[in-house]
C-alpha cells in the first residue's frame, strides 16, 4: 500500500447544514478541520487508510446523525462540541478491524477538552472498535465533558462511553453526569474480550447522577460477572490491567453498582476518593 498520510486536505471557518448529501465524505487523504459548523446532517465520514489522519478543532456539532464516522482508528478531537445529535449507531464511530492494523502505522484517537451534550444513539456518544487478534490501538480521552447522553440499544453499553477490544484506553480529568442506557451501563463500558487485551487507566474523573436501568439488575452475583449487572460510572470487563484514581462518585438511584471491574490474568489498583448516594 502506498502512504497517503501526506495527502493532506484543510478545511476552515465554514458551515454545513440541512444537506441531504450529508457534510464532508473523504477517503484515503488526511484531512484538517476547524472553526466549522456541522448542523441537521451527517457531518465527517473519513475512510483514513493508508495512514492518513483526521484532526477536528474547534468546531461545533448539533442535531448530526453522526459527527464523526472513521474507518481507522486515527483521529484528534480538540475544543469541539457535540450536542442534541445521533439516530444511528453513535455520535462518534471509530472502527478498526484487521486490515487497520496490518500497516503497522500509529493507531492513536485523543478526545481532549470536548464536550458531549444530550446526545441519543443506539451506542452512546462515542463507540470505538479495536481489533482483539492484533490490538494496536489507544484512545485517550481528556479534560472533556460527557452530559445527558443516552445509550439507545437494549444491550450492556455505556450512554457516554462504549469500548470495545481496545489495547490501552486513557480516561482522565472528565466529568460524566446524568448519563444512562437503556439496559445496562450509565456512563463508560470498556470491554476487553476474553483475551483481556485492554489496559485502562481512570484519573480524576468525577461521576455524577449517572444510571443504568433497573431492568438490567442481575438476579445473582454469577450473571452480574457475565455482564448482566446494573451499574452507573464504570463497568470494566476482561481488561488486563485497571488503574482507578481520584474518581468521585456520586449515583442518583442507589440500585446495582457505581463500580463494576472485573479483571481476569491481570492487575487491578484502586483508589476512589469518595463515594456517595444521592
Amino acid at each position: 500500500m502506498d502512504d497517503l498520510s501526506g495527502n493532506l486536505v484543510q478545511l476552515q471557518r465554514s458551515n454545513f447544514s440541512n444537506s441531504p448529501a450529508g457534510g464532508i465524505t473523504i477517503g484515503n487523504h488526511s484531512l484538517f478541520v476547524q472553526d466549522t459548523t456541522f448542523d441537521t446532517l451527517a457531518a465527517i465520514n473519513h475512510d483514513n487508510a493508508d495512514g492518513a489522519t483526521l484532526s477536528v478543532s474547534s468546531c461545533s456539532f448539533n442535531n448530526v446523525a453522526s459527527a464523526i464516522n472513521l474507518a481507522q482508528a486515527r483521529l484528534s478531537l480538540t475544543y469541539s462540541n457535540i450536542t442534541n445529535s445521533g439516530g444511528g449507531y453513535a455520535v462518534v464511530v471509530i472502527y478498526s478491524d484487521g486490515a487497520s492494523v496490518s500497516d503497522n502505522t500509529s493507531q492513536v484517537v485523543t478526545i481532549d477538552t470536548c464536550q458531549f451534550l444530550y446526545n441519543n444513539a443506539s451506542q452512546g456518544a462515542l463507540y470505538m472498535l479495536g481489533y482483539d487478534n492484533n490490538p494496536q490501538q489507544t484512545l485517550n480521552i481528556y479534560n472533556s465533558n460527557f452530559s445527558q447522553n443516552y445509550g439507545l440499544l437494549y444491550n450492556m453499553l455505556g450512554g457516554a462511553v462504549t469500548v470495545y477490544a481496545v489495547e490501552v484506553v486513557n480516561i482522565e480529568r472528565c466529568w460524566f453526569q446524568a448519563n444512562r442506557a437503556r439496559t445496562g451501563l450509565g456512563a463508560v463500558y470498556v470491554y476487553g474480550f476474553e483475551t483481556h487485551v485492554t489496559s485502562l487507566t481512570v484519573l480524576d474523573i468525577i461521576f455524577l447522577g449517572n444510571n443504568g436501568a433497573q431492568e438490567a439488575l442481575a438476579p445473582t452475583e454469577l450473571a452480574a460477572l457475565a455482564d448482566t449487572g446494573e451499574c452507573g460510572g464504570l463497568y470494566a470487563s476482561y481488561c488486563q490491567c485497571v488503574a482507578i484514581s481520584g474518581c468521585v462518585l456520586k449515583i442518583t438511584l442507589a440500585l446495582g453498582c457505581a463500580f463494576m471491574v472485573l479483571v481476569q490474568m491481570g492487575h487491578l489498583a484502586w483508589q476512589v476518593a469518595q463515594t456517595s448516594s444521592m
